[in-house]
């Protein structure tokens, strides 16, 4: 995004108050603990997963400075406390007992670094050859895409 803002004509100053956004982070997360707690692990994460992807849709839609800056507001308000949030308390409520913390590394620390080592070089390759636009439209598809996996096997979890 960084890039991206400076192809737009962002000053460093306006990227530092970009940045500085991601302190929406401690208020969204307050907010999703209560969500989480009304909603169910689950749904909360559905509901993450939903608006990080509306979110990103603002991005692909209107692409611009002012919608870069938007969109780190909202995202680290809502969808990514709300995703943080839920998805801990998926992972401990799925694991086996006493299992918790192992699943919590597992999947927080190990897989995510398995997925950046193989998303890194990819997402730059992609933003190489066509710029930044096709890498919202892809993390558009992936998180709608993870929005259906994750509906569709709770309903079959459900029945």
């Amino acid at each position: 995004e960084t890039l991206y803002m400076k192809e737009l004509g962002a000053g460093e100053g306006l990227i530092g108050v970009a940045n500085v956004l991601a302190l929406l982070e401690i208020p969204g997360m307050l907010w999703a603990d209560r969500l989480v707690r009304r909603l169910g692990p689950g749904r909360a994460l559905r509901l993450s997963f939903l608006l990080q992807a509306l979110t990103l849709g603002l991005v692909v839609a209107l692409p611009g400075l002012y919608t870069l800056i938007a969109f780190r507001a909202l995202s680290s308000a809502a969808a990514f406390s709300l995703y943080t949030v839920a998805s801990i308390a998926c992972a401990s409520e799925g694991a086996p007992a006493g299992q918790s913390a192992t699943v919590m590394a597992l999947y927080f620390i190990t897989l995510r670094a398995v997925i950046n080592l193989a998303a890194a070089p990819l997402a730059g390759l992609v933003y190489d050859r066509g710029g930044p636009y096709p890498l919202y439209l892809i993390a558009m598809g992936g998180t709608f895409l993870a929005w259906t996996i994750l509906s569709l096997s709770q309903r079959h979890r459900q029945s």
